[in-house]
């Protein structure tokens, strides 16, 4: 992968990378990137242009905040040498794409107000230098929010395969394979409410277990689900 394929006119890029799922490992669009701790001399840059604008009376996007575009790439142009701290986060659907100059400096961990809580967050630091003239390659991945675990036979404790495990009140399900095993991601933690999973399978009579899942960006592994058949 070569960072000058990524090269716009008259600017240098900087910091560029991917954000992909950790589960799937599939790029993810529309994640935000933001610089969350940086050099002086960057601070500095910001300000002043910040100011001029403010002058002439427009507005410019943060070019300390970006988006990924669909294949999941992102990038930061023409930052001062030194080192770098970035943050990458899905973000909720109501926010603005676009973040201007002129609001208030990135908070310290913008996950916890803006961040889908169905994937984690990553971190990451770098540091930028133009000695060898390329930029600096960051990969973020971000873990999905779920819960794993086995569906099995009340009888003799066998694997049921092709069981089907969803959560209740939303779209979020899977299948079983052939040792039983599931896993279910992309799934909005409780907020120290329970959810329900609804777990059925032909034969079998449906069950469904309470669970809870607080913490955002883990795979939480739940205790054996035991099905009865239909005929018990």
């Amino acid at each position: 992968m070569e960072v000058k394929n990524w090269m716009v006119a008259r600017h240098r890029v900087a910091i560029a990378g991917l954000v992909f799922d950790g589960a799937t490992g599939k790029s993810i669009a529309g994640a935000q990137v933001e610089i969350i701790d940086k050099p002086e001399a960057y601070e500095k840059k910001l300000a002043l242009l910040a100011a001029c604008l403010g002058n002439l009376g427009k507005e410019v996007e943060r070019p300390d905040t970006v988006r990924t575009r669909c294949d999941g790439l992102y990038y930061f142009l023409d930052l001062p040498e030194g080192r770098y701290k970035l943050i990458a986060y899905l973000p909720k659907g109501h926010f603005p794409t676009k973040e201007l100059l002129s609001e208030k400096e990135p908070d310290p961990d913008p996950y916890q107000v803006k961040g889908d809580k169905r994937y984690g967050k990553a971190q990451q630091e770098a540091t930028v230098s133009y000695k060898d003239g390329l930029g600096k390659l960051v990969f973020f991945k971000l873990q999905p929010t779920g819960v794993t675990g086995r569906v099995i036979t009340q009888a003799n404790k066998g694997a049921v395969l092709l069981a089907e495990v969803r959560v209740r009140g939303s779209g979020e399900r899977a299948f079983t394979d052939a040792q039983g095993q599931y896993t279910v991601t992309g799934v909005q933690p409780n907020d120290r409410r329970k959810r329900s999973l609804l777990v059925q399978a032909r034969g079998y009579r449906r069950a469904q277990l309470d669970v809870m899942i607080d913490e955002p960006g883990a795979c939480k592994q739940l205790k054996d689900i035991e099905l009865i058949r239909e005929n018990a």
